[in-house]
């Protein structure tokens, strides 16, 4: 299957055709099924996000509240090693030199 180019803007989850030059993107290059996963890990960090956004008002829940801090980090990291993986050398070194991929760590900081 051919791959394809694409922007993808970590904060927002948003994955576009085409560069916004206003916004911060990184470029990947993936066929539909990479895309599919993705979007999936995007909706997963949704999911976990409003986890933890509902921990925030029952600070007596501070067991459950680490773990859906956990998994929601464990999601985060994912994509970035998702999009590393599907990075273009520029994007690759990018995400090196933000220290969210550090290569002798394995993947993550």
């Amino acid at each position: 299957m051919a791959k394809k180019r694409y922007y993808v803007h970590p904060k927002t989850a948003e994955i576009l055709d085409e560069k916004d030059p206003a916004t911060f993107a990184v470029e990947i290059e993936a066929t539909e099924e990479e895309m599919v996963e993705l979007r999936n890990l995007f909706m997963e960090l949704t999911e976990e996000d409003s986890d933890t956004f509902f921990d925030a008002f029952f600070p007596f829940q501070q067991e459950e509240a680490m773990t859906d801090n956990e998994q929601y980090e464990q999601v985060l990291n994912h994509i970035y090693e998702k999009i590393y993986e599907l990075g273009t050398p520029e994007t690759k070194q990018q995400l090196e030199n933000m220290q969210f991929i550090k290569r002798q760590a394995g993947w993550r900081t």
